[in-house]
């Protein structure tokens, strides 16, 4: 009885848990600056990438049930290079389904619910 109890609730939190989440990078460095970038988690490496000015790429995913998910990105260009958590389930569960990335450089900005622009910017991790 009590392993049926606990595997429904195992289910439950899972559909719960496990919806669909979009990431979205968009190059926003400026006119003619290419951005190169590596995006990856502990499980999967996404590969190499260069985005032109204005390009955007996306990937989707299912968050793990432990409540730790976590992609990082390595980004480039000319002789600059920086990294960022572009996906920690701490920070961007609850505030993103979509959660889309204008990467500049002073650092990634997303969106601020409060004045619906993309003015939320984050440091660099490096």
């Amino acid at each position: 009885m009590w392993k049926q109890i606990i595997l429904l609730i195992l289910v439950i939190s899972s559909a719960h848990g496990r919806e669909k989440k979009l990431v979205e990078i968009i190059n926003d460095l400026g006119p003619n600056i290419e951005l190169k970038y590596h995006c990856k988690s502990k499980n999967d490496d996404l590969g190499q990438r260069v985005l032109p000015y204005n390009g955007s790429w996306y990937f989707t995913f299912r968050p793990n049930l432990l409540g730790n998910t976590l992609f990082y990105c390595q980004f480039s260009w000319g002789q600059i290079s920086h990294w960022f958590n572009i996906y920690e389930d701490s920070r961007d569960r609850m505030r993103c389904h979509d959660c889309l990335w204008y990467i500049r450089g002073n650092g990634p900005c997303t969106l601020n619910v409060c004045s619906q622009k993309f003015d939320l910017c984050f440091q660099w991790n490096s």
